[in-house]
């Protein structure tokens, strides 16, 4: 579902953020 998807997006965009540092093509 679109949903988890958007879910999965938004857990892998924190941990991202967390573990890396900030992409430029961050929105």
């Amino acid at each position: 579902m679109l949903l988890y998807d958007y879910l999965s997006l938004f857990t892998v965009g924190a941990l991202a953020h967390q573990t890396h540092r900030p992409s430029p093509c961050h929105r």
